[in-house]
């Protein structure tokens, strides 16, 4: 193991572009993905580094984010064994975000500070739970609509789905959504999500994200946008990643990073489980996460309700 150290303050060095080609942050993420894959880690930190640097001088919301957000982003994606690389199924997206950080000592106004933050897609959560066992593998999540013949039951503890797709879709309504998934000992299992669960899930969405209107003295309620933003319906990305997330809702908890969340929801983080070990800036403390116990990671437990605002790159 590496003894080589990190002070938090040597981060305000450098930028959103400039991090991740830091000698001492490439040796640590080169020894986090090595510890947790075997091997491998020196392709992936070349590899990430220009899906990163791709990505973030196309962003100016991206360009604008700590060089620190930046580099946990990086060992988030270690941790996860993921990509960041774009397309149409990708597994995993850097996020800009705005993060309150304090009060001005002069008015009292709020201080914010661009962070980036990175978000696992249903389509790389359906590959972190193919890599830890826990599915042996899982067909790309199916949208449904209503010219499609469609059918799905349940006899016991089988579930079974009938499905024929009838084009054009343009023009007509989703109705659905269906995972087929392939357990370790062959099995096959079924997951659906259908009209009436999007609108409960729509429902939860627009009172967690209320807001109180001071002028008509009544809270409003709105739903995040992704479930109206695609012309009027559910955005097909978003309803992927909800119906995994439905799937596996009874399946073992997923190790993912506190800097990073999942597309399907934005779950709290334990603040307890810091496996970066950050230190007071006054401290000056050496940083860099703690290689003995990181494998263990950051645990999340899946829920079928919208727990806080869905943040979403569509």
């Amino acid at each position: 193991m590496s003894n080589v150290s990190m002070k938090l303050s040597e981060f305000q060095k450098f930028n959103s572009e400039n991090i991740l080609e830091y000698d001492v942050v490439r040796e640590k993420v080169v020894e986090l993905y090595n510890m947790i894959w075997g091997q491998g880690g020196e392709s992936f930190i070349e590899r990430e580094t220009q899906n990163f640097l791709k990505i973030i001088r196309e962003s100016k919301a991206l360009k604008a984010c700590t060089a620190f957000s930046v580099y946990t982003c990086m060992i988030d994606l270690a941790v996860t064994g993921l990509t960041v690389e774009p397309g149409a199924q990708a597994m995993a997206y850097l996020i800009p975000r705005n993060v309150c950080i304090g009060k001005s000592p002069n008015n009292g106004q709020d201080i914010y500070e661009s962070r980036c933050q990175l978000k696992i897609s249903g389509y790389g959560e359906l590959s972190m739970r193919t890599a830890s066992g826990q599915i042996l593998y899982a067909d790309n999540p199916i949208i449904v609509y209503d010219n499609d013949d469609f059918s799905c039951s349940v006899s016991g503890d089988v579930k079974n789905v009938e499905y024929k797709c009838n084009l054009p879709h343009r023009g007509h309504q989703i109705i659905g959504c269906f995972v087929r998934i392939v357990r370790p000992d062959h099995s096959v299992d079924y997951s659906w999500l259908l009209e009436e669960e999007i609108e409960r899930l729509k429902g939860y969405s627009s009172k967690a994200n209320r807001k109180w209107n001071e002028r008509d003295r009544k809270w409003e309620l709105k739903a995040n946008d992704l479930y109206s933003s695609n012309d009027g319906q559910i955005d097909s990305g978003f309803l992927i990643a909800k119906t995994i997330k439905h799937a596996f809702k009874t399946y073992p908890k997923l190790r993912i990073g506190k800097y990073t969340s999942l597309q399907s929801d934005d779950n709290t983080q334990d603040p307890a489980m810091d496996i970066y070990q950050v230190q007071q800036p006054e401290q000056d403390r050496p940083f860099g996460p703690d290689v003995n116990n990181i494998a263990q990671g950051v645990r999340i437990e899946p829920k079928d309700t919208d727990q806080k605002s869905d943040d979403t790159p569509f």
